[in-house]
């Protein structure tokens, strides 16, 4: 019935995510549009996701070349740019978009210069000089890209990853950031398929720095998850052009994080429609058992979607779509140490077990002799009398008996506890000691008043008594406990790019609807039951950026940006049991209810304004038992 509710929840979320972000998609669209016509000439923002081609022109003599000019033209969009050289015989182009170009420069009683296949990356800047012979115009002299050198004006130490290789090697969940791994000086790769939690995102440690302390960069806006400054997921690997990671001595326009600058570049139309479909399958029939539980956790996943892009008005505008679905079924497992019957003060079929110890005559009994060998001489060794000291015992000791007294004591205190007879077990105790000094526990028992009343609702609530083929074990058995975890994960994208005039404007809008259930009592180092602290979870990311490069002069060129991303999550316990629900008398433990918690983030600027919503709901129930 647990998994039923949950599925219905998640089913009901992604329904109504699904129509908010369709109806924010038109007046997002149109807001931004809005602001990027409207927005005075003069704002100005670098182009952190763009790259440079400079070069030098000099005659057969090796003077520089001053009247000449420079033409960039784009191969991918069929689009050209012209600059003049200065009287140093320099010329650059400061904003290009990632892609292949071609440099032609050329000048009055000289040939044309051209340089074919000329491939330029985000942030990389790519030097490309000129050496003119004499002679007509009409006439060209070709060469290829051999004689561009890469960054000769920066000492950034940067790498491109190809989104080809997520493609074709087999990464989990195809998340781009997962191959920062392959970079030098880069460690501690963490990159989720989805995530739907404020402390989620991709992250990774480069250079020494910590996991939170790289800058992720989506078409050159920041792609943060401000409250934890980990990544948010970047688009699925068919959408992105490129992806390039800065890793030491980048330029003080991307400031903010010392550890390193991940940027990724979704792809755009083309003078020709393109396209591509996929699908990714996980199943359990393809996987091999688990090595330490020996189970193949059911798993059944699907990762499918599809991309179009081309030409929407010749040589004039193109543009970009992508969707892709993730829909999987799957299993999580913990290996766990879970309390016998014996230990729980119960015997094999359920009933209470009767203390063998005379001393606790007539009483029930918890037994942990199957945690020691069968010839254990229990008056010598054992579980320890929590109440035994003597003078000389150490200061360590001492504290450690003052808590099992205080624990015992305020078990005591409680309604639940009167009636189940505690403060008869912290009388017994003092008595073992006063009387007879007895140090260990008579034959490993601890009698069940001696428990707190919350702990044991708690564990015949989540915790099962272990068994192997149907038959419960009576001595401690490491066991598998396994939790459903569906999750869903849609993905939008959509762009466009316009050339008219000196203008070459892009706008691009990217959206995300994830949900999920995670069992979080389950870690790669814990030994918790997987069905406790299981959540319901909910998310999605809006976003958006408009931009104008604007060719004023052939050497004044003026850029505007401006961009807007939205992170919302929510998680709802499925259980909202809570220590009241278990027992719990005290009017204190009314703070455990569940309570909701409301965090916003905003940093506007002038350029870009960031908003991340973090909404979080939750129930948490904790116990101990005093042994």
């Amino acid at each position: 019935m647990v998994m039923v509710e949950a599925w219905r929840t998640l089913r009901d979320w992604s329904q109504v995510l699904h129509k908010r972000l369709w109806v924010r998609l038109g007046v997002f669209l149109g807001a931004l549009l809005t602001l990027g016509l409207l927005a005075p000439a003069t704002v100005f923002a670098q182009g952190q996701n763009t790259g440079t081609i400079s070069g030098n022109v000099k005659d057969p003599q090796g003077a520089a070349v001053a009247n000449a000019e420079a033409t960039l033209f784009s191969v991918d969009e069929q689009s050209s740019i012209k600059v003049k050289v200065n009287g140093r015989g320099e010329y650059l182009f400061p904003t290009v978009k990632p892609g292949r170009y071609t440099v032609t420069v050329s000048a009055p009683a000289f040939q044309n210069y051209t340089g074919d296949g000329i491939v330029i990356n985000a942030g990389e800047n790519i030097r490309f000089d000129a050496a003119l012979q004499i002679g007509a115009p009409t006439e060209t002299i070709t060469v290829d890209t051999d004689s561009a050198t890469v960054d000769t004006r920066s000492a950034t130490v940067a790498a491109v990853i190809d989104p080809v290789l997520v493609q074709n090697l087999p990464v989990d969940g195809n998340n781009v950031v997962s191959l920062a791994a392959l970079l030098p000086g880069v460690t501690d790769v963490s990159a989720p398929t989805t995530f739907t939690s404020d402390a989620g995102g991709p992250s990774y440690i480069s250079s020494g720095s910590r996991a939170n302390q790289n800058l992720f960069q989506l078409d050159g806006m920041m792609w943060n998850n401000v409250y934890y400054n980990s990544g948010l997921n970047f688009p699925p690997p068919f959408m992105l052009q490129e992806v390039s990671v800065q890793l030491v001595n980048f330029k003080a326009q991307y400031g903010r994080n010392v550890g390193s600058v991940f940027n990724a570049i979704t792809s755009s139309g083309t003078t020709r429609f393109h396209g591509t479909v996929w699908e990714y399958i996980q199943n359990q029939a393809l996987n091999a058992s688990d090595y330490l539980s020996h189970t193949n956790p059911h798993l059944v996943q699907n990762q499918f979607g599809m991309t179009l892009g081309g030409p929407a008005w010749k040589d004039k505008a193109y543009f970009f779509v992508g969707v892709q679905d993730l829909r999987s079924s799957a299993e999580v497992i913990s290996n766990t140490q879970l309390p016998t019957a014996a230990e729980r003060g119960l015997n094999p079929d359920g009933t209470p077990r009767p203390c063998v110890s005379s001393i606790w005559a007539g009483k029930t009994c918890a037994s942990f002799a199957g945690d020691y060998p069968a010839t254990t001489d229990f008056t010598k060794a054992g579980v320890a009398n929590p109440f035994f000291k003597t003078s000389s015992s150490s200061a360590g000791t001492q504290a450690l008996v003052a808590i099992a007294q205080s624990q015992i004591a305020s078990t005591a205190a409680t309604a639940a506890g009167q009636a189940q007879g505690a403060q008869n077990c912290y009388d017994d105790l003092n008595n073992l000691v006063a009387s007879s000094s007895v140090r260990f526990m008579p034959n490993a028992e601890i009698p069940s008043e001696c428990f707190n009343p919350v702990t044991q609702n708690l564990y015949k609530k989540y915790i099962p008594i272990p068994t192997q083929n149907g038959v419960p074990v009576t001595v401690p058995t490491t066991l598998p406990t396994m939790a459903r975890q569906p999750r869903n994960d849609w993905d939008g994208l959509a762009r466009a790019d316009v050339h008219f005039g000196q203008h070459a404007l892009e706008a691009k809008y990217y959206v995300t609807s994830v949900n999920d259930v995670t069992a979080n009592s389950v870690s790669p180092n814990g030994t918790a039951d997987a069905n406790y602290n299981l959540d319901a979870n909910s998310g999605g990311i809006i976003s958006g950026n408009v931009g104008d490069t604007w060719a004023i002069r052939p050497n004044l060129l003026n850029i505007f940006r401006a961009g807007y991303k939205r992170y919302n999550y929510n998680i709802v316990p499925i259980d909202t049991t809570t220590l009241l629900d278990l027992g719990e008398t005290s009017p204190i433990q009314a703070i455990l209810r569940c309570r909701v918690f409301r965090r916003t983030h905003v940093s506007p600027s002038a350029l870009e304004t960031r908003h991340g919503t973090t909404r979080q709901t939750r129930a948490r129930s904790s116990a101990t038992i005093p042994r």
